[in-house]
């Protein structure tokens, strides 16, 4: 129950309340809408004003289907489309967040009123709400949808097509960052044996996280590891891969085998701990990943900063420091971009020259002491 300035107690529906971190929260629980306003009097019971009950009442009221003149009629009709159904599935859940978010306030908003000045206002509120890479992402999904629109004669121009993104703060520590040995070692020790493979993989082949979960049992036959890259249909082919990968690859072999003696497994080569596909959008996969990842950090065993696609990172960084040209680096990561392969061998040679620079002021160091 909640107290209502002027009404008294009251009982909303579709009211979701938590308390984090000493703080009160209140969600509308089916459009996930944050309610301001409801706050703890002093013998601990719940109270609001009228304007936090008219909200809640507004967002519990049956709307409309959108109109094609609208935002979400766009979004309709473009997630209907062949060219949103052939995205990937990873793509369309991220997409599907974005329109969700966007649905309680602004799934009626008419195309002919959504300028850029209304694209940047909805960019500057998604990041006061969820941050900097969420709010651009926001602005790239509805300059998507507006695209498909404008080339169908929906609207006459793209609103979100010249809104810049939010910078990325200057002293902010890089997305994604290369694993050291080390850290890969003490992950893998840690990990439970159903991410020893995918990490694996990862470490060794620098595969794409949903490459990885997606490959077939077929991807390896004992002697030649394959994977056709999702993204752009690049094949890498490892014939035969490294000791360690073949290691791993062959450990879960066998496992499969006796697991196969109580049930019926997927034809995937990467399963989680009940023997199932980790789910085509790998969600599954990053919760466990993240939930060793966050304790190895707590206790101080690991840096902050490992991801999954850092594993990628790791493999362009260390091909690139041992002398590989841009195009074996690109082979490897299964890439055609060649400025891909120009970033890690950039970064390379930048080390070494830093070495060489070194080197060089300690033997200015040593000469000019020998003259004493």
């Amino acid at each position: 129950m909640i107290e209502i300035d002027g009404l008294g107690s009251v009982a909303p529906r579709g009211l979701k309340i938590y308390k984090s971190k000493g703080k009160l929260y209140a969600y509308h629980r089916k459009s996930g809408v944050k309610l301001n306003g409801l706050r703890h009097v002093e013998d601990g019971r719940l109270r609001a004003d009228r304007n936090f009950l008219d909200e809640l009442e507004g967002l519990n009221k049956p709307r409309a289907a959108p109109g094609p003149g609208s935002l979400g009629g766009l979004f309709a009709m473009w997630c209907l489309s062949p060219d949103y159904q052939r995205l990937k599935v990873r793509t369309r859940a991220d997409y599907q967040r974005v329109m969700d978010y966007l649905k309680p306030g602004f799934e009626h908003f008419p195309l002919a009123k959504l300028s850029p000045a209304k694209v940047i206002a909805i960019r500057d509120a998604a990041y006061a709400a969820r941050k900097r890479r969420f709010a651009n992402y926001v602005v790239s999904v509805i300059s998507s949808a507006c695209e498909w629109g404008r080339l169908r004669d929906h609207l006459k121009a793209n609103p979100a097509a010249g809104v810049p993104a939010i910078a990325r703060p200057k002293d902010l520590k890089p997305a994604n960052r290369p694993w050291t040995r080390e850290e890969r070692t003490l992950v893998l020790g840690a990990s439970p044996t159903h991410l020893v493979l995918p990490i694996t993989i990862g470490a060794y082949t620098g595969l794409r996280e949903g490459d990885v979960l997606n490959l077939p049992v077929t991807a390896w036959d004992g002697q030649t590891f394959r994977c056709q890259a999702s993204k752009n249909g690049e094949l890498l082919e490892m014939s035969p891969p490294p000791a360690a990968l073949v290691a791993a690859l062959d450990h879960a072999q066998r496992q499969r085998a006796d697991l196969a003696k109580s049930k019926v497994l997927p034809a995937r080569l990467c399963l989680n701990a009940y023997g199932d596909p980790w789910g085509r959008d790998g969600s599954g996969f990053r919760s466990s990943f993240f939930k060793l990842i966050r304790r190895l950090e707590a206790t101080g065993a690991i840096e902050t900063g490992l991801t999954s696609h850092g594993l990628r990172h790791s493999v362009g960084a260390a091909l690139a420091e041992a002398g590989k040209s841009e195009s074996e680096i690109l082979a490897m990561l299964a890439n055609r971009s060649p400025s891909s392969g120009k970033v890690y061998t950039r970064q390379a040679r930048r080390k070494t020259l830093t070495a060489a620079g070194v080197a060089a002021l300690d033997a200015a160091d040593e000469a000019a002491e020998k003259k004493r």
